[in-house]
């Protein structure tokens, strides 16, 4: 672990490797055909929401919130973001500091189809649902077909409204992280940056799979988080990762290149943010 790491950065990395593989209540109780427990590190506002209200509680602690609030959800519609361990953590964030109450579910190493079960826990419920989806760079990992990953895009958002057709739901553009993509080198950083020769480049099928939520987002009409352009700029028409000359300027939590997935702990308060202003005005 590198010791430049900010300690909100430390906290999620270390909770993220220490429950990995725990047994998740949350999931296990939404059976599937042929599996028995589901195993994975599974952040759930509404399940601490759950458990106090089984414990006889009149309030609970809100991670994202940072303060308490009624077990009894009375208002008429629920903000909810789903995703992966893409904005795990934020909540460690002293600087975060919300609006409004926002509800979460956070799956670490959670594909889209783990967003899908995770928001099953929501469709029973009385109340309209506007979605923000921060998911999809782990089917991109796995080597699955973008045509497969979207398609689990399209079941998620079908899920959403069926439930209500005046619920909302968007998707965040994935980013484009250096442990799955490799983008023009200068000379200068090839040392550093280049590709080894066994490196598959995951770049075009991020792009595609890109253009493919832009879509989805616009057939709904809905405002989305554009996250393919942290970590990147353009210089003469070539699409290049910043190279961090400047370790004040982190966009990747991770020092080694082929590693780098993970935001800095204040990039994801930026991504919070963005979704916070969305939510607000109910695009």
């Amino acid at each position: 672990m590198a010791s430049n790491m900010s300690e909100a950065d430390k906290n999620s990395y270390e909770q993220e490797k220490k429950y990995r593989q725990a047994n998740c209540p949350v999931c296990t109780r939404i059976k599937v055909r042929g599996q028995k427990t589901v195993r994975h590190h599974h952040t759930s506002s509404e399940y601490v929401r759950e458990l106090a209200a089984l414990n006889g509680q009149k309030t609970f602690f809100c991670i994202l919130c940072k303060k308490p609030e009624p077990v009894e959800f009375t208002e008429p519609r629920r903000k909810l973001i789903l995703t992966s361990s893409t904005l795990y953590g934020v909540w460690n964030a002293l600087e975060l500091n919300l609006p409004f109450h926002i509800d979460i579910e956070t799956i670490v190493g959670g594909k889209v189809r783990d967003a899908t079960r995770a928001l099953k826990n929501f469709l029973g419920k009385p109340e309209k649902l506007d979605v923000k989806v921060v998911c999809g760079l782990n089917n991109i990992g796995e080597g699955q077909h973008i045509n497969d990953t979207i398609d689990e895009m399209m079941e998620l958002k079908a899920y959403i409204m069926e439930h209500n057709a005046d619920n909302t739901v968007s998707f965040a553009t994935l980013l484009l992280p250096p442990k799955f993509c490799s983008l023009y080198v200068p000379p200068a950083n090839k040392a550093q940056w280049d590709p080894p020769a066994d490196f598959i480049n995951r770049v075009r099928d991020i792009e595609c799979l890109n253009a493919a939520i832009k879509a989805i987002n616009r057939g709904s009409n809905r405002a989305f988080v554009n996250l393919h352009g942290f970590g990147v700029r353009s210089d003469d028409g070539l699409k290049m990762h910043l190279h961090e000359t400047n370790p004040r300027c982190r966009v990747w939590r991770e020092n080694i290149v082929r590693r780098k997935l993970h935001l800095t702990m204040s990039n994801k308060v930026k991504v919070m943010n963005r979704i916070a202003k969305y939510f607000e005005h109910n695009c």
